[in-house]
């Protein structure tokens, strides 16, 4: 995801999408909606736990699905990456 950032603004302009190995960027419109929902868990960072051992967060790979994109935008906007910051 491509954000554009104008003060407290945060547009996004272009999704990066990956499909059978080939990645492809997907121009947004000003017209278009974009809905963002960062899922606590997926396929890619999803391992085993128990009510006594707590699952093991997939720090290996830089493709862990929601959790990547996170990162990413808490670099663009430094204040998501913190939840107790009042907005």
């Amino acid at each position: 995801m491509k954000v554009a950032i104008k003060g407290n603004d945060k547009t996004v302009t272009a999704l990066t999408i990956e499909s059978e190995g080939k990645q492809r960027v997907i121009p947004v419109a000003k017209k278009d909606l974009v809905f963002f929902t960062n899922g606590q868990h997926d396929a890619k960072t999803r391992t085993q736990g128990s009510m006594t051992t707590p699952a093991v967060m997939n720090r290996v790979s830089d493709k862990r699905g929601c959790f990547s994109l996170w990162e990413k935008l808490a670099k663009l906007v430094p204040y998501l990456a913190i939840p107790k910051i009042p907005r």
